[in-house]
């Protein structure tokens, strides 16, 4: 039994997360299905309010489902270009939309769609239910062969700025912005994450990979917002250092040097780390920051 002593009590209460992927990148519905199965079985990894049917968040982040995101936008009239992105959005003030097309146009870039994502809100519990944002896709495509070249740096930059300029709005947050993969996440319970976002439930819905998230919140509320995966990772927070890697990062952040972005553009996207996020959330701002910045 001493020996074993170290296993039984290394294991600690703290979020639950996973990758399902398929190893031949073949897009398949199934793969959704073993995802959502994964997740549920981690709800006891999550917290549970009052009322029974809240969640602390949970969600997926998957490749992105091309077959499907062609069929929903031919039903709303739109024929894709071969290159498009797709942005997840959650918001409250319709001005957030408006200010977000300008921004998207300021860099090249044209929203040729804004898809109203299908929710069932009945699933969801009263406390999940009352601080509810609209939930919107945007579709957006290059206008010019230079934004179609630098198309993922821009759809970045576009996110970025507009983080950064509509805060005015505390619900609005950019679940995902890209082209090849897109976020579904909220405060519903793991079981439920089909049932509210009835896109999931399509047989169109293919995808390579999923990963997968149900949080613990422990030293922040649960918002919409929070619900992870962010738009790279899913993480187990309660970074104990944080707000020195926050001001040594905020510091530093004028210093920085880039072959992907030109000054003027590092300038938009400063600061990298939002406002208001839990450390899940700034460890996500930093390393999506790193990656898109090669």
């Amino acid at each position: 039994m001493h020996k074993d002593k170290d296993l039984l009590y290394s294991f600690k209460d703290n979020c639950g997360f996973g990758l399902v992927c398929s190893l031949k990148n073949k897009q398949t519905h199934e793969l959704f299905c073993d995802a959502k199965m994964a997740l549920e079985r981690m709800m006891h990894r999550g917290a549970i309010g009052g009322d029974g049917k809240s969640g602390d968040g949970s969600g997926m982040l998957f490749s992105m489902p091309q077959a499907f995101m062609q069929k929903v936008a031919l039903q709303e009239g739109v024929n894709l270009p071969k290159q498009y992105g797709v942005g997840m959005i959650f918001y409250k003030d319709n001005k957030a939309l408006e200010q977000l097309k300008q921004i998207a146009q300021e860099h090249e870039m044209k929203i040729i769609l804004t898809r109203q994502v299908p929710v069932k809100k009945e699933v969801l519990g009263e406390f999940a239910k009352n601080c509810l944002p609209n939930i919107v896709q945007v579709f957006l495509t290059p206008t010019t062969p230079n934004s179609a070249k630098k198309f993922s740096s821009l759809l970045y930059l576009i996110s970025k700025k507009a983080t950064n300029t509509i805060t005015y709005d505390e619900d609005f947050y950019i679940c995902s912005l890209s082209e090849d993969k897109i976020s579904y996440k909220g405060l519903f319970m793991p079981r439920d994450i089909d049932a509210f976002y009835t896109d999931l439930s399509d047989k169109d819905f293919a995808i390579s990979y999923a990963l997968i998230h149900q949080r613990f919140s422990t030293n922040t509320l649960p918002k919409w917002k929070l619900a992870q995966p962010f738009r790279s990772v899913a993480h187990n927070g309660e970074i104990n250092s944080i707000s020195a890697n926050k001001t040594q990062f905020n510091t530093k952040q004028n210093s920085i040097e880039s072959k992907v972005f030109t000054k003027e553009q590092l300038n938009d996207l400063y600061p990298i780390i939002e406002q208001n996020l839990s450390d899940s959330g700034t460890f996500d701002n930093v390393f999506e920051f790193l990656i898109q910045n090669g």
